[in-house]
């Protein structure tokens, strides 16, 4: 990839940040209509099991608009975070323990992405206020409700998966409600 100049990539952050906030909105918008969808069955509103093409229909639509919303969301939030690292080192910044590619690379391995991501976040938010990122040093409580939202959110709806019926709509619901507070969070931050 070809390094930028740091106000050639505080251009290009800036224009990252306005399409991974659309992402972020899009996601936002589909996770409340996917947990209206969760609300209506946990009360009897609607069964999603049902063969009624018309509830079939929603429930496809919702669906697909989420995955979409969530991969988009993904994308964009990855190339923000990968150039707001990069300017960190175009600023010369010294001590970075993350490199662009691991700020982003993190998220995917698995039970790493449950410590690294947040602290090449941590790093990233400390950097770009020109605080020092230590162990001791404290950090931001929107990074931590953010975090903590997001992980929670998600550990929520994979657990919910081994639960029963009853029980797993509570839970999703709840992994679901974090999961928009983590996005809120993002979005307020950013």
């Amino acid at each position: 990839m070809t390094l930028l100049s740091l106000p050639e990539g505080l251009n290009l952050l800036d224009r990252r940040t306005r399409f991974a906030r659309l992402a972020l909105l899009a996601y936002l918008f589909a996770s409340a209509f996917y947990l209206a969808l969760l609300f209506a069955e946990f009360v009897g509103t609607i069964d999603l099991e049902s063969p009624e093409p018309s509830v079939m229909a929603v429930v496809g639509l919702i669906s697909l608009a989420y995955v979409i919303a969530f991969i988009a969301a993904m994308v964009f939030v990855a190339l923000w975070i990968y150039r707001a690292h990069a300017n960190l080192r175009a600023a010369e910044i010294d001590g970075l323990a993350f490199t662009p590619g691991w700020a982003v690379g993190w998220f995917f391995i698995p039970f790493a992405n449950f410590v690294q991501p947040f602290k090449a976040m941590r790093e990233l938010w400390a950097a770009s206020r020109g605080e020092p990122d230590s162990y001791g040093s404290e950090t931001d409580p929107r990074l931590k409700a953010w975090w903590g939202a997001w992980i929670v959110g998600n550990l929520l709806s994979y657990v919910a998966t081994r639960y029963t019926e009853s029980d797993k709509a509570v839970a999703m619901s709840v992994g679901q409600a974090l999961d928009i507070a983590a996005i809120a969070i993002l979005m307020g931050a950013a």
